[in-house]
């Protein structure tokens, strides 16, 4: 079944199920938001779009947001990790703002399809088991997602020190 686009995390899983079930994916997918100007300094965004076209970027995942996100755990952030993930988190995750951020073809390509639509299909089904505290429920899991895409892509939980 066909789900409604109602978020960049919608946005995102829809095109990475395409890209799993067709096996192709450009050398490296920007994942941007409509607002990514407000969250990313434009002279890098340059400096990466050039660095791929020059063919001399290798980073297997590259956040592109300028300020770091507040790390923060809770019953259901760790239960949403463990739905999405298939595993306990290791570490607090850490991240960058807003869910901007580049992936290479390779690692793109890691997750088969099924993956990113359990994933997908998640966002509209009810908040797992640790989630009851959870003022509203629509839109959690895509709260969560913003700190976890790059574990997603099966980076570790801590990018950077």
């Amino acid at each position: 079944s066909m789900l409604m686009m109602r978020d960049e995390c919608s946005a995102y899983l829809t095109h990475l199920v395409g890209a799993a079930q067709r096996r192709d994916a450009a050398e490296y997918t920007f994942f941007l938001q409509a607002d990514a100007t407000h969250h990313i300094d434009p002279r890098m965004l340059d400096l990466v779009v050039r660095a791929v076209g020059l063919r001399s970027l290798s980073a297997p995942f590259l956040h592109l947001g300028r300020a770091g996100m507040v790390s923060s755990t809770s019953s259901c952030k760790r239960a949403i990790f463990q739905q999405a993930i298939g595993r306990e988190m290791r570490a607090m995750p850490r991240t960058y703002c807003c869910a901007h951020f580049a992936v290479r073809r390779d690692v793109l390509l890691q997750a088969q399809a099924s993956a990113w639509a359990a994933m997908l299909e998640a966002m509209d089904a009810p908040l797992p088991t640790g989630c009851e505290a959870a003022r509203v429920a629509v839109g959690v899991h895509c709260l969560v997602f913003e700190s976890i895409w790059h574990v997603m892509f099966g980076m570790p939980e801590q990018l950077s020190s």
